[in-house]
């Protein structure tokens, strides 16, 4: 493997990652979003428009970054799943969950 080869492969899994983490940040924030408003005022058709459509986003672009590679795809997995775990660092777990409760 030449040093232009190494290389390229960083940047692209940089890239993959960076991407990942903007996705996952986006996804988990509106994904909140979406649940404090479903809290407030329950609207099942407003919560699976919004589900799917951020659905649909994490699937284009982890479809246009696995265009890149596989090392890119995996950077942004993680990237992503990154992203989850400073998200729920800084918000906490959802009351639902820390106390075990079901609805």
């Amino acid at each position: 493997m030449t040093m232009h080869t190494l290389l390229l492969s960083a940047l692209t899994a940089a890239a993959g990652a960076a991407a990942g983490a903007l996705l996952g940040w986006a996804y988990f924030s509106l994904l909140r979003q979406a649940v404090e408003a479903f809290i407030a005022r329950p609207s099942w058709q407003r919560l699976l428009g919004g589900s799917g459509t951020r659905m649909l986003a994490a699937a284009a672009v982890l479809t246009a970054v696995a265009r890149l590679g596989p090392a890119a795809l995996l950077a942004a997995l993680l990237g992503f799943l990154l992203a989850r775990a400073v998200l729920l660092r800084k918000h906490g777990q959802p009351r639902a969950v820390r106390a075990g409760e079901r609805r």
